[in-house]
């Protein structure tokens, strides 16, 4: 049974020997850059295996490592076949238990979890409960999703249902889902932080539903679109920002504070999430681009182009009404038709104004002196940017 996750830190043991480690990058001059950001009883007797590389731009680089070293852990201690399926999914081994190096997912979340408990006073002890279960119910929702949308292919290899089955990856993702709230058992705020995961994770299953509900209608407009954003993905950046206040003990003012501004955050990441979706390259998402095109899913340039008063949003909307599936031709001819329409300048512009919105709410908060330049950081990355390559 697992206990939680500074004893999963303490053992440390593969119980699969076949998972790929990590490289160790340890050096005398190293250990004295992290002794009080990494506490001895998470890591135990691990700490020599554990590589966190530790460098100035501290986010996404070291508390990334941090927390994929974390969420290794806590993975492990999943009984097989459920915890072989789970560390194919994460990228540490391929689909027949041989190690990988594949790319893993961003880990946006959880370093955002750790970064404002960071600004609010707290520590990375503090948040790492809260930042795995942010991080295991994402990814929860990424096994599941491709479920739903038919995606076969994530993160440049076949999406866990296609690799080992529809009924698997449903239960590989319940594993990680129970996963996630097991792990936030071990926080001093456990009953706090998991009221706030679940009402975030009914948010997020309320915007899954109108994701598939706008895809067989015609009347979806750029506030539907809004709406169904803030809540699929808005929710669980919020969820990572609001877990980061609870486990700094911060007022609940503040909390719903770091909850506007992760929800914003989230409505800016999935319009350029969806923009690279379209113009993007197999490299920046992970999976052949047009998908959303040939689904005809109401992603944001795709509504902000169907409801433009103008020629290309008129030959977009009689295209987007005919019943038979585009041909490869066609979803060429639709994606100019959106740039046409004005779908990618719009979708960018609606993307920047939530950025500055999140900043906005960031500017009303107090936080530790020093601090806030980790989540400015964090959303200057190039995960926001609609220029990324990978």
């Amino acid at each position: 049974m697992l206990s939680g996750c500074w004893k999963l830190l303490a053992i440390g043991r593969w119980r699969r020997s076949n998972l790929a480690k990590p490289q160790t990058i340890w050096s005398p001059a190293y250990l004295s850059e992290i002794p009080r950001k990494v506490p001895d009883r998470l890591l135990g007797t691990q700490r020599e295996s554990m590589a966190m590389n530790f460098h100035e731009n501290r986010l996404p680089g070291w508390t990334n490592e941090f927390a994929e070293q974390a969420l290794h852990a806590a993975v492990n201690g999943l009984e097989d076949p459920l915890g072989n399926i789970a560390a194919y999914h994460f990228g540490w081994q391929t689909s027949t238990g041989e190690p990988s190096t594949s790319p893993a997912g961003k880990k946006l979340r959880p370093i955002m979890t750790i970064a404002v408990a960071e600004a609010l006073g707290g520590s990375v002890e503090d948040a790492l409960p809260g930042a795995l279960a942010v991080d295991l119910v994402h990814n929860q929702s990424l096994i599941h999703d491709d479920i739903i949308d038919a995606d076969s292919i994530r993160r440049h290899r076949p999406a866990v249902w296609a690799a080992f089955g529809t009924p698997e990856a449903i239960l590989a993702g319940d594993a990680v889902l129970t996963l996630g709230f097991q792990v936030l058992l071990d926080s001093p705020v456990a009953a706090r932080a998991a009221r706030h995961l679940a009402e975030s994770f009914q948010y997020m299953l309320r915007g899954q539903m109108l994701d598939l509900d706008y895809e067989q209608r015609s009347d979806v407009t750029v506030d539907d679109y809004i709406t169904m954003a803030a809540a699929k993905t808005g929710s669980l950046f919020g969820c990572a920002a609001g877990l980061g206040a609870i486990c700094a003990r911060a007022r609940e003012e503040t909390v719903q504070e770091m909850n506007v501004f992760g929800h914003h955050v989230g409505v800016a990441f999935q319009l350029i999430d969806d923009i690279l979706g379209i113009w993007g390259t197999p490299d920046a998402v992970g999976k052949p681009v047009s998908t959303d095109v040939r689904r005809r899913k109401k992603s944001g340039p795709v509504v902000a182009a169907l409801t433009a008063d103008n020629p290309g949003g008129e030959n977009l909307r009689r295209m987007y009404a005919r019943p038979e599936p585009f041909s490869e031709d066609e979803i060429s001819l639709v994606t100019q038709l959106i740039d046409k329409a004005g779908g990618r300048s719009q979708a960018e512009s609606i993307s920047q104004r939530y950025m500055t919105l999140a900043r906005d709410a960031l500017d009303r908060l107090s936080f530790v002196p020093g601090s806030r330049q980790s989540l400015d950081k964090l959303l200057n990355s190039t995960e926001f940017s609609i220029h990324r390559t990978h």
